[in-house]
């Protein structure tokens, strides 16, 4: 790929996906610290604790990071974020809500930026196999959400069904990032119901007199524009991430957010800073286990 999405020789810190680990990063840090630069693999909420919601993770890291960067000054002139999967959208999350943030260049690596849907078309068929079968059951008890009950009959639709009523349960979303997440194609609904998204694409609502509500939307989109540049890279071959679909079905300048630019995207793009990168039959998690992205971080 010849893309580079790293101008300056600064830090690195890997978010790494759900079930995941730092050592997920490892490709990644062996290549960097072979020419002398620092990488810092975030431990912040690792395997099993990945599985909770992702609002009770973002302060997590946000305080792992001020301590490291505190006191060493090798962080001093900023520092760049890489985030794959899940940690994609916490790495985004902690650049919106982190006031004192000094990141120069995030990027994310099939990371859930705006949420995950499986529908009925055939792109998604192998996602919504590995989803139920496989990742599914990792993130939710039988308990709370029984994958094994569906066939492959329930997936044009009683799944999502369900899946997506039981999205809109408040107590479920403050334990699991699987609730957070997804996103039903029913935006009212979603924007209604989901407490993570909304707020990061500042698409929640304020009352009149929530001035509370209304600051932290400028907080956040002010935050977010003072990155010097995003980087969200996917594949159409992801294998697990279906949301690159929404690129067929409704453009990203066609969104609400952009349109609005509600969280800045528009003027990040309009500035040059924003870029998206797909590379055919990259699967979720070779981003991160094979040294296909180092060329990227040079």
């Amino acid at each position: 790929m010849a893309v580079r999405f790293f101008h300056l020789a600064l830090p690195v810190f890997f978010f790494h996906g759900v079930t995941g680990n730092a050592t997920n990063g490892r490709n990644i840090q062996a290549n960097l610290t072979a020419e002398g630069r620092v990488f810092v693999g975030l431990t912040y909420c690792e395997n099993e604790c990945s599985v909770q919601s992702v609002t009770a993770q973002i302060p997590m890291a946000i305080e792992q990071i001020r301590n490291i960067v505190k006191n060493d000054s090798r962080f001093s002139d900023g520092y760049h974020f890489v985030g794959h999967s899940q940690g994609g959208g916490i790495a985004r999350a902690v650049v919106e809500n982190m006031d004192d943030h000094k990141v120069h260049s995030l990027v994310s690596l099939a990371g859930m930026q705006n949420g995950m849907f499986y529908g009925p078309q055939a792109e998604d068929v192998v996602p919504l196999f590995i989803m139920v079968n496989v990742l599914g059951p990792q993130l939710l008890t039988p308990d709370i959400f029984d994958f094994s009950s569906y066939t492959a009959a329930d997936w044009r639709g009683k799944f999502q069904h369900d899946l997506a009523q039981l999205d809109a349960n408040q107590t479920l979303q403050a334990k699991y990032s699987l609730m957070n997440m997804n996103r039903e194609p029913a935006d009212n609904y979603f924007i209604a119901n989901n407490k993570y998204l909304p707020y990061l694409n500042n698409l929640n609502h304020c009352d009149d007199n929530d001035f509370r509500c209304k600051f932290d939307k400028i907080r956040r989109k002010s935050n977010f524009l003072r990155l010097k540049s995003a980087h969200f890279v996917a594949s159409p071959n992801d294998g697990i991430a279906t949301k690159f679909e929404e690129f067929t079905v409704m453009d990203m300048e066609d969104t609400v957010e952009y349109k609005s630019d509600a969280n800045g995207l528009r003027t990040l793009d309009e500035r040059g800073d924003l870029h998206r990168t797909v590379v055919a039959n990259i699967s979720h998690n070779c981003w991160i286990v094979d040294g296909y992205i180092y060329p990227a971080l040079q």
